[in-house]
């Protein structure tokens, strides 16, 4: 954070527009690096970043600089202590899945081990039976030697078959693990919806099997004053209760995302008319009221969104068709300073294309 400070010293009186821009723009490159580098993690510091970078649009004072600098070091101090820990538990896994493996090889090597010595004993004793002249003799050490050789034979495929199912038992348990790891990691923390990764992969790979299906995207209305005025926690309890609804109003075949911050995406397997009438349905069951928390009371809250939909057209890419959604999505968006509502009344944002 020295180059913040260095900032803050050199424009303090006055502070240039270049130099707010600039650090601006510095604090998105770490919000985005953060995501990408630990995914699961980033998107809480994400949010932080944005709410930074936000408080930069105000009229901006040194102390002000100060305060925001402090609060963007806390957070990234915060950000790399849980990516440490998530770094360690993975390690600490990898590490577990090689000492199964090398301990099943330390226990087929000791067994083979007391096999080659059985086996060499057996060998010494068929080797005396050609010193042997009495035919009774070498009748009952042949089968003495072949009734050995059967048991320690039978022994090795059991102990063979035992290891097998062990070392079967504890990959799967271990498989099983890094699978539900990989799951979390593909989750949004906060509304347990899938986190932006996630939707991204699935948009690239129905792309990528030319499947038929639209895009929604939903940015909720004047979220920031909810935060300012009843605090975060209050802010994430709405995000957890509008997930919850916004859930209930999508198939199992659908995938609904967290994209960030107070903005959510869903990719349906249905064409834009179909799409507009799901669009409606979450505008009656999903918005409105909900009731949350702050300190010892309960407040409730009308909560609105500007919702954009389009169809993929079968051949732009994910960028395109994201920037798409999103310019539907913004034509929709309150005016600057207005409480709530959209630019165009109650109009739904949705695509002709």
């Amino acid at each position: 954070m020295i180059s913040i400070r260095k900032h803050i010293d050199t424009f303090r009186d006055p502070l240039t527009e270049s130099s707010l821009s600039g650090w601006s723009t510095s604090l998105l490159a770490m919000a985005q690096c953060a995501e990408r580098a630990v995914p699961g993690l980033g998107q809480e510091l994400k949010q932080k970043l944005a709410e930074a970078r936000q408080s930069l649009a105000n009229p901006v004072t040194p102390d002000l600089l100060l305060e925001t600098s402090a609060t963007v070091e806390q957070e990234l101090a915060g950000w790399a202590d849980r990516a440490s820990e998530h770094h360690a538990a993975s390690v600490q896994e990898i590490r577990e899945i090689i000492a199964v493996v090398s301990r099943t090889g330390d226990s087929v090597a000791r067994r083979d081990q007391n096999y080659v010595q059985q086996m060499g004993d057996l060998n010494g004793r068929l080797q005396a039976l050609a010193r042997l002249e009495s035919l009774p003799v070498i009748r009952k050490s042949i089968l003495e030697s072949a009734r050995a050789l059967k048991a320690c034979v039978e022994k090795m495929a059991e102990e063979g078959r035992e290891s097998t199912r062990k070392l079967a038992g504890e990959v799967a348990e271990y498989r099983r693990r890094l699978e539900e790891s990989e799951r979390i990691s593909a989750l949004d923390p906060l509304t347990q919806l899938a986190n932006r990764r996630a939707f991204e992969k699935s948009l690239a790979g129905r792309m990528g099997a030319k499947q038929n299906f639209s895009v929604i995207m939903m940015d909720l209305n004047g979220f920031k004053t909810v935060n300012d005025r009843y605090g975060h926690a209050a802010g994430d309890d709405l995000l957890r209760q509008f997930a919850i609804e916004l859930r209930s109003q999508f198939r199992p075949g659908d995938l609904l995302a967290r994209w960030g911050g107070d903005e959510f995406v869903a990719i349906v397997a249905m064409p834009l008319d179909e799409s507009k009438a799901r669009v409606e349905q979450i505008r009656r069951w999903a918005l409105g009221d909900y009731k949350i928390k702050t300190g010892g009371a309960t407040v409730k809250v009308d909560v609105q969104a500007a919702i954009g939909v389009v169809q993929w057209d079968g051949v732009e890419n994910g960028a395109d068709l994201l920037a798409r959604v999103d310019a539907r999505l913004y034509a929709f968006k309150p005016e600057r300073g207005s409480p709530g509502g959209s630019r165009h009344g109650s109009d739904l944002a949705v695509a002709t294309r």
